[in-house]
């Protein structure tokens, strides 16, 4: 592991007791970077300071290019060209880094905006610390000699900060995102609620804020699995997350990865595709809101079949036989047999043996002009180049749900944990 150290150089504040060249030099010969590249201003006078340092310190030492030993910031009481000159070098130090090395900021010399550009560019390229050289003062300056340093760890800044950004990201339907946003700050952490309990009392912010971003990168991941219908990778990942708002969700995930595992459909899975489709409808994700109210509007009626004839994919063709059903609907059901004894049936199959059987639901569908041509939406949809408006979604919505409320029972969805 490489320590490569960026250092700012100014030009001095005057001294009895201080001197730019020697203060500088003991900072390096503190950290020790196996590599250094000095940042001066483009006064004479500061590239000088730079030219002295790196004579008395050559170890280490890296030019800027071939024909320029440093990239200098010309605009030295501009805070915009300070931050900007700085992260240009500081792209081209992560460039030599190799996995496991350290970067590292050291922004004391200078003038005021020269320290607060090279911090701002430190934190927008992710250096691993921030160094500032301290020591006793004289005369306002450090006593040279006394040079120690006072390091900053930013990662808790970088981790504030992403966790801002993802909760932004899930309140938006970006689950993923947020997840993979927070992923890269949590740790290996193996931690039951007792040992939460023990990090929320210990006054360690930091490690409380680690906690949190590993926890809701959990969490996160649980509702885009959640939102897949991927529901017993939502579980599993619901059981690891201590979270508060995690706990209420594992009983009914438990109980849709159940369901999930069996070919016949369930009323849990089919309130859950209505709850998924309108979130994604609030977000504007209107062409997959379409896509699952259609899934659950079909899950509903292969529901009610199963209800009032035990028939389920694959259905029999013998059960079906034994209905009072037209012998036209009997034939198309046994054109798509592969074996002589099962057949696959389609949406509209299932409604027309609903309706041979007087079913209000199947009834309810057909008498509605518009559920059918909803479905027709879904399909053209799927095979051509164009978007779903809000209002066709929101209609769609607005009749599976009716439809349901009216004629088919179904429990209620499990509320999604929130962000928080």
């Amino acid at each position: 592991m490489s320590k490569l150290l960026l250092v700012t150089v100014g030009t001095g504040t005057a001294g009895p007791h201080s001197n730019l060249v020697l203060g500088l030099q003991n900072t390096l010969g503190i950290v020790q970077p196996d590599r250094y590249w000095l940042v001066p201003s483009g006064s004479v006078d500061s590239t000088a300071v730079a030219d002295l340092v790196r004579e008395l310190h050559p170890a280490g030492f890296e030019p800027w290019s071939a024909l320029e030993p440093y990239c200098c910031i010309s605009q030295h009481d501009s805070i915009a060209h300070c931050r900007s000159t700085v992260a240009e070098v500081l792209r081209h130090m992560r460039e030599q880094c190799k996995k496991g090395d350290r970067l590292l900021v050291n922004p004391t010399s200078g003038t005021k905006q020269m320290s607060a550009g090279a911090t701002l560019a430190a934190l927008d390229l992710e250096a691993d610390e921030i160094q500032f050289t301290v020591g006793e003062r004289a005369d306002g300056v450090v006593r040279t000699g006394t040079e120690r340093l006072e390091c900053f760890d930013p990662s808790e800044v970088f981790v504030s900060r992403d966790l801002r950004i993802a909760e932004e990201l899930s309140a938006a339907g970006s689950h993923l995102a947020a997840h993979r946003l927070l992923a890269r700050h949590a740790r290996a952490f193996q931690l039951n609620a007792l040992d939460l309990q023990i990090v929320a009392n210990s006054g360690n912010e930091k490690l409380k804020t680690f906690v949190r971003a590993h926890e809701l990168a959990t969490l996160t991941h649980c509702l885009h699995e959640w939102e897949r219908q991927n529901y017993e990778a939502a579980r599993q990942l619901a059981a690891r997350c201590n979270l508060p708002q995690a706990v209420p969700a594992r009983a009914p995930l438990q109980a849709l990865a159940e369901a999930a595992k069996s070919s016949k459909p369930h009323g849990a899975i089919v309130s859950d595709l209505l709850a998924t489709a309108t979130l994604l409808h609030r977000r504007g994700d209107h062409e997959t809101s379409l896509f699952l109210a259609c899934k659950a509007l079909e899950g509903g009626l292969r529901l009610r079949i199963m209800e009032l004839t035990g028939l389920s994919d694959p259905y029999s063709l013998e059960i079906l036989r034994s209905l009072p059903l037209r012998q036209d609907i009997l034939k198309r059901a046994e054109a798509t047999s592969h074996d002589g004894t099962t057949t696959v049936l389609g949406l509209n199959q299932v409604v027309e043996i609903l309706a041979s059987l007087s079913d209000p639901l199947a009834v309810a569908y057909r008498d509605d002009w518009r559920i059918a041509s909803l479905v027709r939406l879904r399909n053209e949809y799927t095979h051509a180049l164009r978007p779903i408006d809000s209002s066709d979604s929101q209609a769609f919505l607005d009749l599976v749900q009716n439809l349901f409320a009216a004629h088919l029972p179904l429990p209620a969805a499990a509320p999604r944990p929130a962000f928080a």
